[in-house]
């Protein structure tokens, strides 16, 4: 076409080319992230390296307990889980 002197009309169909090319990635990248979404769902959750191993609740150890004050929680205008249902 620019042989032909058909300069405006090939510097639209480069334009027309390269906005298809935008769409066409867009799409594939959108099916890719839905593809590996739906991968992540299968994975399990592991486990943390903190929890402390064992099978029953005395072979395991606290790692850390902090008493919560009923008042700490109101004062905040926070309510315990109890207290919402």
């Amino acid at each position: 076409m620019l042989a032909k002197g058909e300069k405006e009309k090939a510097e639209a169909l480069k334009t027309e080319v390269a906005a298809l090319k935008t769409q066409l990635n867009s799409e594939k990248l959108s099916d890719a992230e839905k593809n590996i979404e739906a991968i992540l769902y299968l994975l399990p959750n592991l486990p943390s390296a903190q929890v402390p191993a064992g099978k029953t609740p005395e072979e395991k150890y606290c790692v850390g307990k902090r008493k919560v004050v009923h008042s700490e929680i109101t004062g905040r205008g926070l309510f315990p889980h109890w207290d919402l249902a």
